[in-house]
């Protein structure tokens, strides 16, 4: 329950908050919904390798906090952050440039075209420096138990990121769908720096004990 129960509820909220995007989003041309939606397939390809990477790190760290070896727990997810970023940094080289390709596949219009590119170098340039460190240690904390810290940061961090910071650059700004994906990389950065001051902390190895 202490883990489940807060998971289900971050589900929940970011369910909630994805949904109040699509509420402002909804004001928006077609064209502007349809790349909106073929930027966000793209980018799922592009954090495939480093997602499998996450599922890396809630194993190897997870033994680690398992036989109580934290300071090895906190060598192997930095190490992995590392690697993170450089095959991140490989999957934008190698599929940036076959961007063309993947995008006969969704027969995108020319307006639609250059909307696509605009979200995807906000996003992608961004996600070596940016994606791991948003993403690898709320793994981490998690399987140490700190899934209410992790859940209320992703929560906050997706309310003022994506929701409110999105809407103010999308609707009242002008910028239109990239707003969004300007708003996606501060809500990396904004997560990144929160928890990897939690994880620098000790507060998240005694969580589960506490409990």
């Amino acid at each position: 329950m202490s883990l489940g129960l807060p998971l289900t509820v971050e589900s929940l909220l970011t369910q909630g908050g994805m949904l109040l995007v699509q509420v402002y989003l909804a004001r928006l041309t077609t064209t502007d919904l349809a790349a909106h939606a073929v930027s966000n397939s793209m980018l799922n390809l592009y954090c495939a390798s480093a997602n499998a990477l996450t599922a890396l790190a809630s194993t190897v760290c997870g033994q680690c906090y398992g036989a109580k070896h934290y300071d090895l727990m906190r060598k192997y997810c930095k190490n992995i952050i590392r690697v993170g970023r450089f095959v991140l940094l490989g999957t934008v080289l190698i599929l940036y440039p076959l961007s063309p390709l993947l995008l006969k596949l969704y027969h995108a219009s020319e307006q639609g075209t250059a909307i696509i590119y605009t979200c995807l170098r906000i996003a992608v340039f961004s996600m070596p420096l940016l994606w791991c460190d948003s993403n690898i240690p709320a793994m981490v904390l998690r399987t140490a138990g700190d899934s209410v810290y992790t859940g209320a940061v992703s929560v906050a961090a997706l309310l003022l990121g994506r929701c409110a910071l999105g809407y103010l650059l999308t609707i009242p700004l002008g910028i239109g769908v990239p707003g969004i994906w300007i708003a996606l990389v501060c809500e990396w950065l904004a997560r990144g720096i929160a928890l990897r001051l939690r994880f620098r902390g000790d507060k998240w190895l005694h969580v589960r004990n506490a409990a």
